[in-house]
């Protein structure tokens, strides 16, 4: 009866060492059955206080590396939190882009279409155009030739008129001087 749950459970997590006797001595307010079966505990396990102490270590050492591990991995959580903060706006900005893109190919084929339309009228405008200036051409042509006809025609008239011209001054030379 003297015995309860709680105090071998925290002889059980003493592992028996003395200063932990001591302790459950004073949690136990003393009582002898308690303390004798945790001496007996104590000199059964045969465990050195070294050892103890040396699992202690390891245990605290243990414990050291779940808080830092804890520690980077709030710090990793954080860090992925900034990093979806600052590339949700990034990734907003990259679907208007794609739009503007789209767009943009649309809008440039559109004009492509555009050039290669007018181009195309402009060619058959331009074969139009000639196939009716062709006899346009054609009376270009021919008056051209009467222009050069006309032009040697009139060179003509005026050697002739030169000469003729020449001949009449020596005709009145002539005459001047056999009078």
């Amino acid at each position: 009866m003297f015995v309860q749950d709680e105090p071998s459970s925290t002889l059980a997590a003493s592992g028996g060492s003395d200063t932990n006797l001591k302790q459950l001595e004073e949690e136990t307010g003393g009582a002898g059955v308690v303390w004798n079966l945790a001496t007996m505990v104590n000199k059964l396990s045969g465990a050195p206080n070294e050892q103890l102490q040396t699992t202690k270590r390891i245990d605290t050492a243990a414990e050291m590396k779940r808080e830092k591990m804890k520690k980077d991995l709030d710090k990793l959580r954080d860090s992925v939190q900034n990093l979806c903060r600052s590339s949700h706006p990034l990734s907003k900005i990259l679907n208007y882009l794609q739009e503007d893109s789209d767009h943009m190919e649309k809008e440039f084929a559109s004009w492509r279409q555009q050039v290669e339309q007018h181009t195309k009228a402009l060619e058959e405008e331009e074969r139009s155009t000639q196939s009716s200036l062709k006899p346009y051409y054609k009376q270009l042509q021919e008056q051209e030739a009467q222009v050069k006809e006309w032009t040697a025609k009139i060179n003509a008239l005026k050697t002739t008129l030169l000469d003729n011209d020449q001949k009449i001054e020596h005709m009145m030379l002539s005459i001047i001087e056999s009078s």
